[in-house]
């Protein structure tokens, strides 16, 4: 099990990865996460306009399979206490290294998951 500082390192550096070949200033990655699924989306500014997607894979030195476990270790632990669920998370990064990780639980998301896997 990855230390909270850790996995939060793991999920910046790789979100830093991927924006080695742009001018960017700021990212924004969204993740949702259901039982043994972690998906990843997101953008990258410039001066504080959107100028293009984040490139969320493997080709780009975004290690998805590395980052999906950090990030399901993470739910896992904050889960424990069911005031702390969720199923969905916002990162932003600065070009700076600034970091900020915000959580939320979305029950239509949670019921549109649940109906499916009926």
């Amino acid at each position: 099990m990855h230390a909270i500082d850790e996995i939060y390192q793991i999920i910046g550096q790789n979100i830093f990865n991927t924006l080695s070949e742009v001018k960017w200033d700021k990212a924004i990655a969204d993740i949702e996460i259901q039982k043994n699924y972690v998906s990843f989306q997101g953008v990258y500014e410039y001066h504080g306009k959107q100028k293009g997607f984040l490139d969320l894979d493997d080709d780009q030195g975004f290690d998805v399979d590395l980052v999906s476990e950090v990030v399901e270790e993470l739910n896992q632990a904050m889960s424990e206490n069911p005031i702390n669920k969720w199923n969905k998370a916002k990162v932003t990064l600065s070009s700076e290294g600034d970091f900020d990780m915000e959580f939320f639980w979305d029950q239509e998301y949670q019921d549109r998951v649940d109906s499916h896997s009926k």
